[in-house]
């Protein structure tokens, strides 16, 4: 399936900008659009003392398909280029022979290469704990379609392999809304990976989740992610579960409950035994469903700057049961 994570060590060339492909981003909504037609870039990851390199969403034009030459690629370095085009050939298809999209990550200060990627890095977690499915195959010193149209002046790295076939890139609409929540919670998201490890995990399993080849494996990824997430013990597993698809989740006690135990819930695909009767429709669904809740529960503790941590977890579970419990005993005393 392809490597479910990000293991470049550093961006391995240096360069007055790198542009970063967002294969599977496909439509935006309409304040963003009126933006993207100007051409004005969207700062995602901005530090204004200079520490950090700037990260901007942005709009770049498709290839075009008239230009592709092989000769380009093999008059120099034939074996290289050659493994440049070819991994540059697989992303030639209907989303990037149109305008798409792409990270433009501007280098004005010649910031450390580990520097770079880890901020790459933390844009490119955020807009999938956002919710949004797709790939990051490239680093480039240029956009993409520039690739094609001069490669003797384009720098190029594999950043994930990941195989295409297994990625559902049927994203829901990307808004300035998306991209404003990116900004405004990155850099407390960025300081915290470098003090805890409490997101890795989770985070994994996210990518799993998208990556995977079938739909149970990729439910299967988004139970253990959530259950990683929130520090389940054996003791009220059930219980803890639910409650916390309901806390942080916002969902429903009766869908928690459906999600936990029905014959697709998370009992019965942690154990192997989803009913054989469900189509892959309804697996996707559920899927579907259940990471939308998942990235949920990580904006929860993002947005209000909480560490997942098994005492703050348990803290904030404490205190919701406590006030339901008085709220319920308030409601019997009344009557109601």
């Amino acid at each position: 399936m392809g490597n479910a994570s990000l293991d470049l060590p550093i961006v391995p060339f240096t360069s007055l900008s790198y542009h970063v492909l967002l294969y599977g981003i496909n439509d935006v909504g309409p304040k963003l659009d009126d933006m993207m037609s100007e051409e004005i870039p969207i700062p995602i990851l901005a530090d204004d003392d200079g520490n950090l390199p700037m990260i901007c969403f942005r709009r770049i034009n498709a290839v075009n398909s008239e230009v592709l030459s092989l000769r380009n690629f093999v008059q120099n370095d034939a074996i290289t280029r050659s493994q440049e085009l070819s991994n540059a050939l697989r992303f030639i298809d209907q989303n990037t022979l149109q305008p798409h999209y792409e990270l433009t990550v501007i280098n004005s200060k010649n910031h450390n290469p580990a520097i770079i990627l880890a901020c790459i890095n933390a844009v490119v977690h955020m807009l999938r704990i956002r919710g949004f499915k797709f790939i990051t195959p490239l680093i480039l010193s240029k956009p993409y379609f520039e690739f094609f149209e001069n490669p003797e002046k384009v720098m190029i790295a594999n950043y994930e392999d990941v195989g295409l076939k297994n990625l559902d890139s049927n994203n829901v609409v990307l808004t300035y809304e998306d991209l404003e929540w990116v900004y405004d919670n990155i850099s407390w998201f960025w300081n915290e990976q470098f003090v805890s490890t409490e997101f890795q995990l989770p985070l994994e399993m996210l990518y799993a989740s998208i990556f995977s080849s079938s739909e149970r494996a990729r439910l299967a990824s988004l139970w253990i992610g959530i259950e990683s997430l929130i520090k389940t013990k054996d003791a009220d597993i059930g219980k803890t579960v639910k409650t916390s698809l309901r806390v942080f989740g916002g969902i429903s006690g009766n869908k928690a409950k459906n999600y936990w135990g029905d014959s697709i819930g998370r009992c019965r695909v942690i154990h192997g035994v989803v009913s054989k009767s469900k189509t892959e429709a309804e697996l996707k669904e559920r899927v579907d469903d259940v990471r939308e809740v998942f990235c949920k529960m990580l904006q929860y503790f993002i947005e209000r700057k909480i560490v997942p941590t098994e005492e703050n977890v348990f803290g904030i579970l404490d205190i919701k049961e406590e006030r339901t419990s008085l709220l319920t005993k308030l409601r019997q005393k009344l009557g109601l």
